[in-house]
This record gives structure tokens, C-alpha cells and sequence, in this order.
């Protein structure tokens, strides 16, 4: 999945380039490993979002987080969410109260006596959708708490993708290398070029 912030601002650091890139070699397994052939120097507001997308797993334990990348001006991601029996409750519970009447639900004030209507749908608890909401409150709090950001900082949605089986190699990859493919990609406004990997994504 792709979190990107509004209008592509890099805000979130910049990608520099080790040894290995500026001598033009083949990179090696290894070095992209130990983050020798590019890496994203984070800055203050880079470094909240790095630590906040790090806490989902606490905040949603049936959710994992195998790999990301904080890139200057978006968060690539794998978010694999493991539904347990408390998960299966509590979204059949959100279903059942989203049916009934106004007025009849738990916690509803009633006013008076009105024709009954559904309140709106939203996100299921601990869906994706509430997960990244959160992620993205999260980041802006302690953003505007320290005077990092005056304005909106997150575009309104994401970009999200299901792996299959048979993805998950591509998608690790597309996400260990993005640092080292910055100038090709698609949301650098100073890209050179297109990336080849793009052709999967949007596969």
C-alpha cells in the first residue's frame, strides 16, 4: 500500500546515495541489505512517521508490518491483518448496531420521534481503512504538537493493493529498492525517467 502527503511535498527527508551508486557498479544483495547503495535520510517529520507506522502493530495486534519504506514524500507499506475471534466479534457487532433504527441503538439520544434511518456506514473496526486513519492522526498530532506542520499534511486516501500468493517476493522488493530507484519513481516531481517496477504495481 502507498500513503502519500498532499500535493507531493518532499517533507519527509531526502534519498542520498552510498558508495556503491556513485561508482556506477552492480549492486549486490548484500549491500542494499546493510542500506549501503541508497538509503532516506529522515528529517524530524520523516523520523514521527517512521516511529508512528512502527506503533500500529501495538495499536492493532492482529496486525503485522513486514516490510516499509518512509520515502520524502510518501510511506510504502505491507499491512497483513490476521482476523481473530475478538477482531470477528467486534466487526459482527459493528454490523448488527449499523442496522438497527436511530434511536434504538446503544448510546443513542433519542429526540423525538422521527422515521427510523441507518446511521452511515464506515470503516469496519480495525479494517485497513481505520487502520491507516489512525496512523495518519497519529502522525499529524505529534506533527502539530511540535510545530512540524501548519497545514493538511496527508492526501485525503491511499493506494492499496491485495497480494496474492505468489506476490509477495515482488512486493518485498519493490519496497527494499525504492530508495535506490528514487529517480525513476512516480512520485518524485523531478523524476528522469519510468520505472519498470511501476509495471507490476499496476499489473
Amino acid at each position: 500500500m502507498t500513503i502519500c502527503i498532499e500535493d507531493r511535498r518532499c517533507l519527509f527527508g531526502r534519498v542520498i546515495a552510498g558508495e556503491t551508486i556513485s561508482r556506477g557498479r552492480i549492486l549486490s544483495t548484500r549491500e542494499v541489505d546493510e542500506g549501503r547503495a541508497a538509503c532516506v535520510e529522515l528529517s524530524p517529520l520523516g523520523r514521527i512517521v517512521d516511529e508512528c507506522w512502527r506503533e500500529i502493530p501495538a495499536h492493532f495486534p492482529a496486525v503485522a508490518i513486514p516490510s516499509y519504506v518512509v520515502m520524502p514524500n510518501h510511506v510504502h507499506g505491507i499491512v497483513q491483518i490476521t482476523p481473530t475471534p475478538e477482531w470477528a466479534a467486534k466487526v459482527r457487532q459493528w454490523r448488527e448496531e449499523d442496522s438497527k433504527p436511530r434511536g434504538t441503538r446503544r448510546g443513542d439520544i433519542y429526540v423525538a420521534p422521527t422515521p427510523a434511518s441507518p446511521i452511515a456506514r464506515g470503516p469496519a473496526p480495525k479494517s485497513l481503512g481505520v487502520i491507516i486513519g489512525t496512523f495518519k492522526a497519529a502522525v499529524t498530532r505529534r506533527a502539530r504538537q511540535l510545530g512540524l506542520i501548519s497545514s493538511q499534511l496527508w492526501q485525503r486516501d491511499f493506494h492499496d493493493r491485495v497480494l496474492r500468493d505468489d506476490e509477495w517476493d515482488a512486493a518485498f522488493n519493490y519496497i527494499h529498492l525504492n530508495p535506490l530507484r528514487w529517480a525513476l519513481d512516480r512520485y518524485n516531481p523531478e523524476r528522469t525517467g519510468t520505472d519498470e517496477l511501476d509495471q507490476w504495481l499496476d499489473s
